[in-house]
């Protein structure tokens, strides 16, 4: 959670929670701690007026439930923003190998952009193996590096994880040709067959997004406040096999806001000599 967080010093986090003061923790609690409205989402072999009654009539239901009143006043919050960047972590391990971590978020089902963002994350990874990644990392000789994909989900974002082991030095070329392969991108636009790859890549992604039951509830009921069909994103996929429905362009410069880093787990023999070798 850290590694998809991009969290820069987690130990600073901690001892930052251990100084407060408890009556600042009771405060946090009243002002942010709580909801304010509640939206109930109910998936069961039921009629609609058995759900409302059982909801709303039962004494168990939540029909009159109403919050607390929170304590008044402004609470100030930290922005929540995931960085782009090279970050190295310093971990017990055998000198001269690092275990390489790169991180792509992948997009809210929700977002308006979520298709787009989708293909051109495609046409980059392909998960991995045949996007634009691997050949660029092919060019520089670097074949014999195998990444293992995985789909990671927190509270806060969802992201495409790639690692492998690799050499320092093998990990400072990596975070180049990752973004190397992201402005090429609109250097070199995709394809019609890069585009067909990435479409078929892109719709089994979009089902990842929301691969947990929460996850399906909570799109499902944010879909049906916004009168949005729960096929939207898939059709907007489908859409795309005609190029002339989208723009190809637009869609590779805004992916190259998207956030992507790479955590480097080293020793600390080598941790020093390579934090500067961006430079």
């Amino acid at each position: 959670r850290g590694l998809v967080g991009s969290e820069m010093c987690i130990r600073d986090s901690v001892n930052g929670l251990l100084d407060l003061d408890p009556s600042q923790v009771s405060l946090f609690h009243s002002r942010l701690y709580r909801p304010d409205r509640c939206l109930l989402t109910v998936r069961a072999p039921r009629r609609v007026p058995q759900i409302l009654t059982a909801v709303t009539k039962s004494p168990d239901g939540i029909g009159g439930w109403m919050p607390p009143p929170a304590v008044p006043g402004p609470s100030e919050l930290l922005p929540r923003a995931f960085t782009s960047g090279l970050y190295w972590a310093e971990t017990a391990g055998r000198p001269g190998r690092v275990r390489i971590a790169m991180a792509m978020q992948l997009p809210d089902v929700l977002a308006p952009n979520a298709a787009e963002w989708l293909v051109m994350h495609a046409c980059l990874t392909l998960n991995g193996t045949g996007g634009r990644l691997e050949r660029f990392q092919d060019e520089a000789n670097l074949s014999h590096l195998r990444w293992q994909t995985r789909i990671e989900q927190t509270p806060d974002v969802t992201a495409l994880v790639m690692s492998t082991i690799a050499s320092p030095d093998e990990a400072v070329a990596m975070w180049r040709i990752l973004n190397r392969a992201r402005a090429s991108l609109v250097d070199v636009p995709p394809s019609e067959s890069e585009i067909n790859i990435a479409l078929r890549r892109a719709t089994l992604n979009a089902g990842l997004l929301s691969q947990d039951l929460a996850a399906r509830l909570r799109i499902a009921a944010t879909l049906k406040t916004r009168n949005v069909p729960e096929e939207a994103l898939a059709q907007r996929l489908r859409m795309f096999e005609d190029p002339n429905t989208w723009n190809l362009t637009r869609a590779a410069t805004d992916f190259q806001k998207t956030p992507a880093w790479m955590v480097v787990a080293v020793s600390y023999t080598h941790l020093r000599a390579h934090e500067t070798s961006l430079h």
